[in-house]
């Protein structure tokens, strides 16, 4: 059993039957509900939006926040390359249009909106049980993580609650509020709060 909340230990887990339910990052999607080589849940696998309260659908329309973060795909050059001349082209190489439909049905990641329509993309969205469709319909009630500069901060403090919990250490409940409490400290500890 994972216990860490990784990447590839969370998608492991679920593949292997382990787990009911799971929030998966996208770039999984693909393998689990596909490759029986690696997912013992071929066939099993929905997708969904996550449940909501009254309006706040509503509110996410009206760009009062977002719905979860957003999977999707983009490309980028480090400021630190080294190599920007070949990162750029391989870039250009691997976000063209006929490049595109390929790259999201293996890895989940759509970044020409037209790949949606692909008949290869269509195709996998099928097996997937309307993935693609979801991200295509339902795509802006999500964005990106937001740039908080204490993102990271914030993340490594309250992982070891996570892994308290997932090794039976802590309870949900324990972990949860005592995370909260070292949340609270740290935010003002960085200037947010009081």
């Amino acid at each position: 059993e994972s216990t860490h909340s990784a990447w590839n230990e969370v998608a492991n887990t679920f593949a292997a039957g382990r787990a009911a339910q799971g929030w998966v990052y996208g770039e999984n999607t693909a393998w689990i509900a596909t490759d029986s080589s690696r997912s013992k849940v071929v066939g099993k696998v929905g997708v969904a939006l996550p449940p909501t309260a009254p309006g706040v659908i509503e509110d996410v329309l009206m760009g009062q926040g977002y719905l979860g973060y957003y999977d999707g795909g983009a490309f980028g050059i480090s400021h630190t390359s080294k190599n920007k001349e070949a990162t750029l082209l391989w870039l250009q190489y691997l976000g063209r249009p006929d490049i595109q439909p390929e790259w999201a049905a293996t890895s989940s990641r759509v970044v020409h909106l037209s790949t949606f329509d692909d008949p290869l993309v269509r195709s996998q969205d099928k097996k997937l049980n309307g993935y693609y469709t979801l991200m295509k319909e339902q795509g802006q009630l999500f964005a990106g993580a937001p740039p908080f500069p204490f993102h990271i901060e914030i993340r490594d403090l309250i992982a070891p609650y996570i892994y308290q919990t997932i090794t039976g250490e802590l309870t949900p409940d324990q972990a949860l509020d005592q995370a909260a409490i070292a949340v609270d400290e740290a935010l003002v500890r960085l200037g947010y709060g009081q």
